[in-house]
């Protein structure tokens, strides 16, 4: 693993695609297409891809083919779709944890360590709820990474930075989307979810003594028809400890 690293997360939808339709839950059994979604990460060519919303281990491991890239999966406890993590270099060892717990919508963290005994760093893959708004599934995402170090915590959050439930991550997480570079700003501006300007969801954390924040984005708007969401990255420079 090189000086820098790129980091990608992306909400696939089930390779459902980006036009309306019914809650994930119900998508499931429709026709989907997993090739722009593959296009669209082979475009942003990562190191390392967090990815929610894959149903089942046969997807990851599809997408993760046709990149080349190793994987590991986790489901959910509804057990039919899940989170998975995907890389170029060795996956050293992974676990789950739930980190949120309403009824109908429990969720599970994923936390794959990669690269080498040299040189690796902790991918936590998260999908939090998003209909439960007492913040701790935040809190507990937020110390499942601090167990590892370094790490880099990611994900569909499903809230905007300006909700409250943010200040769990920001006490000692950097937003990589906050970087000062032109890309950066056209992800704020545009946002990662929908067609509603700014409605920013997706993002990557680092701690800036762990990273520094190169540049960040998200995919060109040619892939916006992979998902309802749209793939955000960050490129990252080791700093150490």
């Amino acid at each position: 693993m090189g000086d820098t690293v790129t980091v990608v997360t992306y909400n696939i939808r089930l390779g459902y695609g980006s036009g309306w339709g019914p809650a994930a839950y119900l998508l499931r059994h429709l026709p989907k297409s997993l090739g722009p979604v593959i296009d669209t990460l082979r475009a942003l060519d990562p190191d390392v891809a967090g990815l929610q919303e894959v149903q089942g281990d046969a997807q990851a491991a599809r997408i993760a083919g046709a990149l080349h890239m190793n994987y590991a999966y986790a489901p959910h406890p509804s057990d039919w779709w899940g989170v998975a993590v995907l890389s170029k270099y060795p996956i050293i060892g992974c676990r789950s944890r739930t980190i949120s717990t309403g009824l109908g919508d429990r969720k599970a963290a994923l936390a794959c360590t990669v690269g080498t005994k040299d040189r690796a760093v902790t991918v936590v893959s998260v999908h939090k709820d998003r209909d439960i708004g007492d913040g701790g599934a935040t809190r507990r995402a937020a110390a499942f990474a601090h167990e590892f170090d370094p790490v880099i915590l990611l994900g569909d959050f499903n809230f905007t930075p300006s909700d409250p439930r943010y200040d769990s991550l920001r006490e000692t997480f950097f937003d990589t989307a906050l970087v000062d570079t032109k890309t950066a700003a056209r992800a704020r501006a545009a946002g990662t979810f929908g067609d509603r300007p700014g409605r920013r969801i997706d993002d990557i954390f680092v701690r800036p003594d762990e990273f520094t924040t190169i540049d960040a984005g998200i995919a060109d708007a040619t892939h916006d028809t992979a998902s309802d969401h749209r793939a955000y990255y960050a490129r990252l420079r080791w700093t150490g400890r």
